[in-house]
């Protein structure tokens, strides 16, 4: 019975994905055939193309009465982001990094998860936290569409999306139409169906494993909705592009505290453990700030700084499956 949820949790992640990177192909060639400017497809894409599975796991969580799934997704999304992706990144090949990229891309991190924070030390975020979390992402949405720059992350995002691909190989214009609306339709229903199935498998396990469903949505779930952040920050790390990768993982992250927490919020009252407070939350903000600390001393994150986040990672899921428990009393 587990081994069998196990795998289909593994199947409902693997359509959710899928459909998520079609219905952001889609999306991107859609945009182009209406002339929408690259800088604003970029700035929106650059959230949707990798928080798409976030966003609908969490929502559907929210609105079906599972609070702590709806919170403890995008946490768990930002600690396997910036601790296991990151870092794995920082560990696997020099990155050469402008001086200014994780400033740029870290101030707003390190802002939202402070605001994410201090919201939730109420012990439930209501319709009221998750509208001031909402506003906060439009902001940085609009932030980034006027600091956005033709070589930015979301710019060179497009490229790995594949914008190009389609321009080469649909050259008539009402082919193109059909191919992106009929590939929407198949994106937005997998990851419709994805999300259910990823939703309901979760709780199942949770029930069987005696865990609580947080601790399955910051583990299987979290590394599982986070699989395009990987894939793209490969794509892009294939290519040298080492700022993009930043600014595609800080910008994953502050799009789950703005935008995921902040529209699972307004569907319904998100209760905030006690161990989301004392351990999940601060565990998230050590990690986030961790690439930041090389900074201080007038260094870039190396090696050493991956091999710390990896660490980190390892001990702190280590720590859900035997220690948590003390949090949770």
């Amino acid at each position: 019975m587990m081994i069998s949820l196990f795998v289909y949790l593994i199947i409902g992640l693997l359509v959710l994905t899928k459909g998520s990177e079609w219905f952001v192909r889609s999306s991107a060639m859609i945009a182009h055939l209406t002339g929408l400017p690259r800088l604003m497809m970029g700035a929106i894409l650059i959230g949707l193309a990798t928080n798409l599975p976030e966003f609908a796991v969490s929502i559907s969580a929210a609105w079906k009465g599972h609070g702590g799934i709806a919170l403890a997704n995008p946490v768990g999304s930002n600690i396997v982001n910036t601790g296991l992706i990151f870092g794995i990144c920082l560990v696997r090949s020099r990155m050469v990094l402008d001086p200014k990229c994780l400033p740029i891309h870290g101030i707003p991190m390190l802002l939202a998860a402070l605001l994410t924070y201090v919201l939730i030390l109420a012990g439930s975020l209501t319709w009221i936290g998750g509208g001031t979390l909402l506003f906060a992402c439009v902001l940085y949405v609009f932030w980034s569409f006027l600091s956005g720059k033709q070589d930015s992350p979301a710019e060179q995002l497009l490229e790995e999306v594949g914008e190009n691909r389609w321009e080469s190989t649909l050259s008539r214009r009402n082919l193109q139409w059909t191919a992106s609306i009929c590939l929407a339709i198949m994106g937005i229903t997998c990851v419709i169906l994805g999300s259910r199935w990823v939703l309901s498998t979760a709780v199942a396990l949770a029930r069987i494993l005696e865990l609580s469903e947080s601790v399955i949505a910051l583990t299987f779930i979290a590394a599982g909705t986070s699989l395009p952040e990987l894939a793209t920050v490969l794509a892009a790390g294939s290519r040298n592009h080492h700022d993009t990768s930043v600014g595609i993982i800080f910008g994953s992250n502050i799009y789950n505290m703005l935008g995921v927490i902040g529209i699972s919020g307004l569907i319904g009252r998100l209760p905030v453990e006690t161990a989301n407070r004392l351990f999940d939350f601060p565990v998230m903000m050590l990690i986030l700030f961790i690439p930041f600390v090389p900074l201080l001393m007038n260094r870039m994150p190396g090696r050493k700084t991956g091999w710390t986040l990896l660490t980190i990672y390892t001990i702190y899921t280590y720590s859900l499956f035997t220690i948590y428990k003390v949090f949770e009393s």
